[in-house]
C-alpha cells in the first residue's frame, strides 16, 4: 500500500512537472524562490499531502464522520491543486522546480503518512485529526506570511481564497477531535 501511495505521488509530481512552461527559469536557477514561488509550491505540496490523506481517512477511519471528512479533503484539496496548477502556469512557476527547502516538509508529510498508515482502529481517527489541525494550522501560517510579500495579483487572490478553507478544515478537525476524546 505504501508503495502505492509513493508511486501516486510520484507519478501526481511527473504529471504537474510536464505541465509547467518549459522555458520558465527555475528556482535553483534564480536562487533563493520568490514569495510567489514560495506560496505556490507549498500549496501544491500540502494538495497533494491533503489528498492522500483524505483518501486514508476514507479507507481506515474508524467513524462515519472521519471517512467524510477525509473525503472532503480529497474534493477540496483536488480542486484547490487544479487552481493551484493553473496559477503557477499563468504565473509561470514550474511546480517540479521546487526548492529542496521543502525536501523537508516533503519528508515530514511522508513520514505521518507512513504513521497513519500503521495507526490502527480508534488510533487512527484521533492520530489523523491531529495531523489535520497541525497541517492545516502550519499551512495557514505560512502562507499568512509569504501573502504580505506576495508580488503577482494572480498568486495573492489565490492566497486569499485558499486561506479560508484551510481554516474551516482545521475548524472541522479540532470539532472532530472534541467529539471524538
Amino acid at each position: 500500500m505504501r508503495q502505492i501511495v509513493r508511486g501516486l505521488m510520484i507519478g501526481a509530481l511527473a504529471l504537474t512537472a510536464s505541465a509547467g512552461s518549459a522555458t520558465t527559469v527555475s528556482a535553483a536557477e534564480e536562487g533563493t524562490p520568490s514569495a510567489d514561488q514560495q506560496a505556490i509550491y507549498k500549496l501544491h505540496l500540502t494538495n497533494q499531502a491533503e489528498i492522500e490523506l483524505g483518501r486514508l481517512a476514507q479507507q481506515k477511519g474508524q467513524s462515519e464522520d472521519v471517512r467524510q471528512y477525509g473525503q472532503q479533503l480529497s474534493s477540496d484539496h483536488s480542486a484547490s491543486n487544479q487552481e493551484v496548477q493553473q496559477v503557477a502556469q499563468e504565473a509561470g512557476i514550474q511546480l517540479s522546480a521546487a526548492p529542496k527547502e521543502l525536501s523537508k516538509d516533503r519528508e515530514e508529510m511522508q513520514k505521518k503518512l507512513d504513521q497513519l498508515q500503521q495507526a490502527q482502529n480508534d488510533d487512527f481517527d484521533r492520530e489523523f485529526l491531529d495531523a489535520m489541525v497541525d497541517s492545516h494550522k502550519r499551512t495557514i501560517d505560512k502562507l499568512s506570511r509569504l501573502q504580505q510579500d506576495v508580488q503577482d495579483p494572480t498568486v495573492r487572490q489565490l492566497i486569499d481564497r485558499s486561506l479560508p478553507k484551510l481554516q474551516q478544515h482545521q475548524d472541522q478537525a479540532e470539532q472532530l477531535k472534541r467529539q471524538i476524546v
